[in-house]
């Protein structure tokens, strides 16, 4: 019976292929150089290495499947540079899932969004910066801030807050509770 199933996984992921319903992770034509020194990545959980690309839901039907590739700070963002270019309005984006958009491609997300409506509206140069990573609340959005934000020159830093978890994320006994206990461990 696992035979047959495996069998069946292996056409039906064969003929998603032949109908263009999966991706294949493109290859990179210019290298991506890592800008991220390893205690950068410690405190990115390990698990966003810098110029990396992978799927968000694993499944190829699913409603977010969608390819992730990381900048240069292992954030989904274009590649960054610390110091600010000559005549740029530099806005950094502090948060969490919501402004990070791994759910959607990178053009899609409400970063991407903002810098290309506010070009559009305003003479000068604006750059949006998304310093947004998942699971993240406040304090340790701060504590990311602290060790790489500032070091971006941004005229404006905009916490984005979500009710729906950024509170929790903050206290485990907040996040025990929700839950549907106290998990203090």
């Amino acid at each position: 019976m696992l035979v047959g199933v495996g069998v069946a996984l292996g056409i039906a992921l064969v003929g998603l292929r032949l109908l263009g319903k999966q991706q294949i992770v493109e290859q990179v034509t210019a290298p991506c150089q890592s800008a991220v020194d390893d205690w950068l990545i410690a405190l990115l959980h390990d698990y966003r290495e810098p110029c990396s690309s992978f799927y968000w839901d694993m499944y190829p039907t699913g409603e977010f499947y969608n390819l992730i590739s990381l900048n240069n700070y292992g954030l989904h963002d274009t590649d960054l540079t610390l110091e600010k270019p000559e005549g740029v309005y530099r806005i950094l984006i502090v948060g969490d899932s919501f402004p990070q958009g791994w759910q959607v491609t990178l053009e899609e997300g409400f970063p991407w969004l903002l810098e290309q409506q506010l070009n559009v509206d305003f003479d000068q140069p604006i750059e949006v910066i998304n310093l947004s990573v998942d699971d993240y609340g406040t304090d340790r959005e701060l504590l990311l801030y602290a060790a790489l934000g500032w070091r971006f020159q941004a005229d404006v830093v905009l916490l984005s807050f979500y009710l729906g978890n950024d509170i929790k994320d903050n206290d485990k006994a907040l996040l025990g509770y929700q839950k549907g206990g106290y998990d203090f461990e």
